[in-house]
């Protein structure tokens, strides 16, 4: 009988225990899921989304260049330019002399850093104006 007694206790506990592995992996489970859509949702999903936005842009500043006509820059400023800085005034130029800082970075395809510290430049220099407008900075060509 005691044997019988003892089977029995060692049986629940392997029982108890099962229960809580299973418990656990359950929850490990949906931890790697929640993981996994998180990663999709913040680092893929906005990968895509820029992607689609830069597919966009060339067609949206060829008809925004059909409303406006370009702007002419002065050609002793143009000799000048870095590349960089000379993609982001023809960008502008294309825009009719401007546009908001979030669509240069769309279309020059910049980190926002880096076109930044490009507008930084040009600003000192005094071939664009900057205007806060909010939370955006919308950028003009002098």
């Amino acid at each position: 009988m005691a044997t019988n007694l003892s089977m029995e206790v060692v049986v629940e506990q392997l029982q108890s225990g099962w229960s809580f592995q299973r418990i656990f992996l359950i929850v490990m489970v949906f931890f790697v899921f929640a993981a996994i859509y998180l990663f999709y949702r913040f680092v893929i999903f906005r990968k895509e989304r820029t992607k689609t936005l830069q597919s966009i842009a060339p067609i949206l500043l060829k008809e925004q260049a059909t409303r406006n006509p370009p702007v002419a820059l002065p050609a002793e400023v143009e000799k000048y330019l870095k590349e960089d800085e000379r993609s982001v005034v023809r960008v502008l130029q294309l825009k009719g002399g401007s546009a908001s800082q979030g669509t240069l970075r769309i279309a020059t395809n910049y980190s926002k850093a880096k076109l930044s510290r490009i507008l930084t430049e040009l600003e000192q220099r005094g071939v664009i104006h900057k205007d806060r407008d909010g939370k955006r900075n919308l950028v003009s060509l002098r």
